[in-house]
């Protein structure tokens, strides 16, 4: 059962589709904190220029929250694979216990992606390449750190491993696929980069309008977060399969 990219996208959109309301909700409540923290700076008249401020944090910031998110989800991917749909309220519960390693997981991910930016930086300033290689070599490097890591949140959800077990079971299951994950992995950011910007949801607001321009960036991360942990579920399931030999109605028995 080797994975194919072609197969893996059109399961994990197909997936994603089919669960886009329930995928999106369950992603919205892991990014409570970053909805209360946006409505407080709204309602205190925050200015256009402030808000500009707070959805550039949103992505770093909605990276981690979304390992807590992808835990629930994964529960439901592998359910839906293997045709035996999985509650929302159970969907929900894993995600809520699984969040303390889910996000100790995340900020480790977190640290190792900062400190080779890092890295990166100071070569840059000794003058070992420009600004646009720095750019190009940064977007390589954190792909390719996406890639490694890419089936983390299912690994502490299915498996129930600790901090350095999953990140060693991660390292196990994408090793000698990473090139194709890297891939798979810029797709999906493009997706999930076009598609807001094709519905015109992430122009600048008015700034009597922020709090609803916030809900709308809030809705639509949301939606794209829930296709990336879909797809990394999806990921999990083929390349668990392909090197254990597990079907999903073997991964589905961890639940019961």
């Amino acid at each position: 059962m080797s994975p194919d990219a072609g197969l893996f996208l059109s399961t994990a959109i197909r997936v994603w589709a089919r669960n886009i309301v329930a995928y999106t909700a369950i992603t919205a409540l892991a990014f409570a904190p970053l909805l209360l923290w946006g409505l407080s700076v709204t309602g205190g008249g925050m200015s256009s220029h402030a808000f500009t401020r707070y959805v550039s944090l949103l992505t770093p910031m909605s990276l981690v929250l979304s390992f807590v998110a992808s835990t629930g989800i994964a529960r439901s991917v592998i359910g839906q694979l293997d045709r035996r749909p999985v509650s929302f309220g159970a969907c929900v519960a894993t995600t809520v216990a699984r969040a303390p390693a889910a996000l100790a997981v995340a900020l480790v991910i977190v640290l190792v992606t900062v400190a080779i930016l890092v890295a990166l930086g100071l070569l840059e300033a000794a003058g070992a390449f420009g600004a646009r290689g720095l750019t190009v070599t940064a977007s390589a490097a954190m792909c390719a750190i996406h890639a490694t890591f890419y089936v983390a949140g299912p690994v502490v959800a299915i498996e129930r491993r600790g901090v350095i077990g999953a990140l060693r079971r991660t390292l196990a299951l994408t090793r000698g696929r990473r090139f194709a994950l890297a891939g798979i992995v810029a797709t999906v950011f493009v997706l999930e980069w076009a598609a807001p910007r094709l519905f015109g949801a992430i122009a600048l607001p008015h700034e009597d309008n922020l709090t609803h321009a916030l809900l709308w960036q809030l809705g639509f991360l949301a939606a794209g977060s829930a296709l990336t942990s879909t797809a990394t579920a999806v990921a999990y399931y083929y390349l668990r399969g392909d090197r254990d030999g597990d079907r999903a109605s073997a991964l589905a028995e961890v639940f019961e």
